[in-house]
């Protein structure tokens, strides 16, 4: 029952060993399996019956010899939901897999991982050279990248092909800190080499921020605004140094600060504009033997102007796989309130306030605990959102250091109108 004060009542902590007996094993497939079945508001576009998939993982999690046996048989389950918000918090598989990583950046470009940045302080233990950006990489510990790709896929939850690129991309070059890695890397000059680079940084550490201006004027009629860094004191100030732009260019490859509602308004072009359609599901006994414990509430969310000057000059968003949850939410906001166009490549189509729950070993296991969808109900759920003008990265574009997704936006508004 909910206590008196409204709260919601703790989760048991499952506090014992990391490798819980076989009946707590099993006790954390059926806790799985029942608390995706009744609040898990995706649950039809898994693609098969949640039940059926959590029985045949049964066998797995049963025999599962030590904890890391037993912890990689509940991420191979959870990786079944297709939801990029399911994320398996465990202390024996950290990343998974490992917890630093030699300091650099990958992204899956042109179907295979280059390195897209280089931290200062990069270690190379053998040898004088070290990684580039533009390297594409090759083999990892001697074997072929996808192989290790194709392991952390089978224990990972995406909603989309994008979503998992953007995932495994961080995660590849992970294991033990302070470990060694032997990397096969081809350079732009198709020379193959072969670097052993040690793992000094954790995945908190290998964060890159764009530089410059927050906002600015990219060209005396054309501002641009860049909607990882922005704070929402920062907003008004904003419109009101780029109020005489024609266009606006807001950058979203990233996660937002919660800049999408005060954007919104000051874009909406009338009051109570739906924006996103919220579904929730809910548990309750039902009143007579006949009914059903499930059903979903639902509310219509909606954007209404500032009584601030609206904007009125053309605006786009740039988009990724970076983009996910909120950052997917500030779209539709933009969308609804003056029909904001995307330019870049889709999302990874995960939103909906994030839910939690525990399962014996210590697992801390988040999900998308509510639908969102487009206001005329249309899907977003493990689809994104869809640039209306597609472009991304090249490998010849990120060895001459250039962003081919602003330029194409710089591009869209030179571009004589439309008669």
């Amino acid at each position: 029952h909910r206590p008196a004060t409204g709260s919601e009542p703790p989760d048991l902590p499952y506090a014992e060993n990391l490798y819980p007996e076989r009946p707590y094993r099993l006790l954390a497939a059926f806790r799985a399996c029942a608390v995706f079945e009744y609040f898990f508001p995706y649950k039809d576009l898994i693609g098969a019956d949640w039940t059926s998939l959590v029985k045949s993982s049964l066998p797995e999690i049963d025999a599962a010899s030590d904890a890391e046996t037993y912890h990689r048989a509940i991420a191979r389950l959870l990786a079944k939901t297709g939801d990029s918000h399911v994320w398996l918090k465990s202390e024996v598989l950290p990343g998974p897999n490992g917890s630093h990583a030699p300091p650099a950046l990958l992204a899956i470009v042109e179907g295979v991982p280059v390195v897209t940045h280089v931290f200062p302080d990069a270690d190379v233990s053998q040898g004088e050279d070290q990684l580039k950006v533009g390297d594409e990489i090759v083999t990892l510990d001697g074997a072929p990248w996808r192989v290790r790709y194709d392991d952390l896929a089978t224990l990972t939850a995406t909603s989309t092909p994008q979503s998992l690129s953007n995932r495994l991309s961080s995660r590849l070059l992970l294991g033990a800190p302070n470990s060694r890695l032997k990397v096969g890397v081809r350079s732009a000059d198709g020379v193959l080499r072969e670097l052993t680079l040690r793992r000094t940084s954790s995945l908190d550490d290998l964060v890159v921020e764009r530089s410059g201006p927050v906002f600015h004027h990219i060209r005396p009629d054309l501002g641009y605004v860049d909607l990882g860094r922005l704070e929402p004191f920062q907003v008004d100030a904003m419109f009101d140094a780029l109020k005489d732009t024609r266009g606006m260019i807001f950058d979203m490859r990233g996660y937002p600060r919660g800049t999408g509602r005060a954007l919104a308004s000051r874009l909406a072009t009338r009051d109570r504009i739906p924006a996103a359609l919220f579904d929730f599901p809910v548990v309750v006994p039902p009143l007579d033997a006949q009914g059903d414990w499930q059903h979903q509430e639902q509310l219509m969310q909606t954007i209404s102007r500032s009584s601030k000057p609206r904007y009125e000059g053309q605006t786009v968003l740039l988009i990724n796989e970076e983009a996910i949850s909120q950052a997917e939410h500030l779209g539709l906001w933009l969308r609804a309130a003056n029909g904001t166009r995307f330019i870049g490549s889709p999302t990874q189509g995960a939103n909906g306030t994030i839910s939690e729950f525990t399962l014996p070993g210590r697992i801390r296991v988040l999900f998308t605990g509510q639908r969102v969808r487009w206001p005329d109900g249309g899907q977003l759920q493990r689809i994104g959102l869809l640039p209306d003008i597609p472009v991304q990265p090249t490998l010849s574009g990120i060895r001459a250091g250039r962003d081919e997704v602003l330029d194409k936006a710089i591009e869209y508004f030179e571009a004589p109108p439309s008669p």
